[in-house]
């Protein structure tokens, strides 16, 4: 009963906020069209369009391409060559009707990804989807148009696809993390430790084969051009609007001491993965995904969105019911971050993260205690 009564309450309370925050993503899109990054991403494809796919990373041809948009924002993008192949169908159409047909898909690729990632309980599910809309940063995510949320889709389609031991659609299925790598640079090694090779091969050979066909379409100069973009984002991240409230790496100002943390950090994450070897792919993609926004330079808020399936994931796996609790806490925290109080508290979502995956590394010990078997396990990975 009291269970229940828990759960009841969390669906009403994260059931109002995220109503609230689908309203808010209505207005937005209404009033405040040239803010969003999908603006960023419509602009970027007309770049390739207009200019030739080589001056895609040209400061002129971008700076000529925003200015004619009125009211949109620009700076240098660092966007990768596959991000304007894949906005590019949407210029055929004014930005306001692109936009919302764009708003659908992600709508779309939200629900699938909640549907494949969340467990079957009805009441759980119910609760997973109000509290993954809740947070300000999938607002944020939802609203900017963020392409981050077909990553999420891609990479719950491929634990769908290993459980149901598909692995090669699953290395397919992954080729859509190329489009917005940071967020999920520790992905593969982990799937390789994990011991999913033909998914990793998989995805190599399609990506390596996307490589080739975007520095072609690039050529000698535009590649150049690209590669400096990438470092300057690396040497100066606030430039490109990264939040440094919750970047961990910027927060570390000794250079030695940042590598140490973030080769532990990274370390922990890919243990968790060897760890669960052929067992559990939830739990070692759920700590992939969590190390991998911790240790990036390059991290947005709405970025964080991955904490949202990194949690809908490990929840598949009947873990002890502190895990839970825990997992509230972070709710809760992601809650309170909204854009005027990132500064002040953002740095409580990184510790919670940091927590996050400190329980995850030591979880053997806790399973001992009463925990069931996954609902989802992965056989013949390899």
């Amino acid at each position: 009963m009291l269970r229940m009564l828990a759960l009841g309450a969390g669906l009403a309370w994260t059931g109002w906020l995220a109503g609230r925050n689908l309203l808010h993503w209505l207005d937005y899109g209404r009033y405040d069209l040239g803010r969003t990054d999908f603006t960023l991403y419509y602009a970027f494809s007309r770049i390739g369009l207009h200019y030739g796919w080589s001056h895609l990373y040209d400061l002129a041809a971008q700076r000529a391409v925003y200015q004619s948009m009125p009211g949109s924002w620009w700076f240098p993008l660092p966007y990768t060559p596959l991000m304007a192949l894949l906005t590019a169908p949407f210029t055929a159409l004014p930005l306001s009707s692109a936009y919302w047909i764009w708003s659908g898909t992600l709508a779309a690729a939200f629900i699938a990804c909640w549907w494949l990632a969340t467990p079957s309980s009805p009441i759980v599910r119910a609760i997973c989807l109000t509290a993954g809309l809740s947070p300000y940063i999938s607002l944020l995510g939802l609203e900017l148009g963020q392409v981050i949320v077909i990553d999420l889709l891609a990479v719950a389609a491929a634990v769908w696809l290993l459980a149901n031991n598909r692995p090669v659609l699953a290395g397919l299925s992954l080729v859509l993390l190329d489009v917005h790598p940071q967020s999920f640079f520790l992905m593969p090694v982990a799937l390789l430790l994990f011991g999913a090779r033909r998914t990793i091969l998989t995805w190599a050979a399609a990506s390596g084969i996307l490589v080739m066909v975007a520095a072609a379409a690039l050529g000698v100069q535009g590649v150049e051009q690209y590669a400096h973009r990438l470092l300057l984002a690396g040497r100066s991240p606030l430039e490109f609007y990264v939040s440094f409230p919750v970047d961990l790496p910027l927060m570390i100002h000794n250079r030695a001491l940042r590598v140490v943390v973030m080769a532990i950090l990274a370390g922990l994450a890919l243990f968790v993965a060897w760890r669960e070897r052929n067992r559990r792919i939830e739990i070692a993609l759920a700590a992939s995904l969590i190390g991998s926004v911790l240790v990036t330079s390059f991290v947005h808020l709405d970025d964080l969105m991955v904490l949202v399936l990194a949690a809908w994931l490990t929840l598949r796996c009947r873990l002890p019911a502190a895990y839970t609790w825990l997992l509230a806490a972070g709710l809760v925290v992601a809650v309170v971050l909204d854009a005027g109080r990132v500064k002040q508290y953002g740095w409580l979502l990184v510790v919670f993260e940091i927590t996050w995956l400190v329980i995850l590394v030591v979880l053997p010990s806790l399973r001992r205690i009463g925990a069931a078997q996954p609902e989802v396990s992965v056989a013949a990975a390899a």
